[in-house]
């Protein structure tokens, strides 16, 4: 199976972030984040007072071992 991301697994401070940095840190683009959470990956996904997505370490971790699970399954 893939290996995930570095930075996926460790994030600086463990605060959330938005859709840009979650898909740099998964290696997941900001467009599949979106699908992974119409399908319910890798949960209810927090928003700010403005409706900004803010992905939690754990939801980044989630998104890339989903990335790295559908990869491997289509090998």
């Amino acid at each position: 199976m893939p290996s995930l991301p570095k930075d996926a697994l460790h994030d600086e401070g463990g605060h959330p972030v938005n859709i840009g940095e979650a898909a740099r840190r998964s290696a997941v683009s900001a467009k599949m984040l979106r699908y992974y959470e119409s399908l319910g990956l890798p949960g209810r996904v927090n928003r700010t007072d403005s409706g900004y997505r803010q992905y939690s370490p754990g939801d980044v971790h989630s998104c890339a071992s989903s990335s790295a699970a559908v990869t491997w399954a289509f090998r």
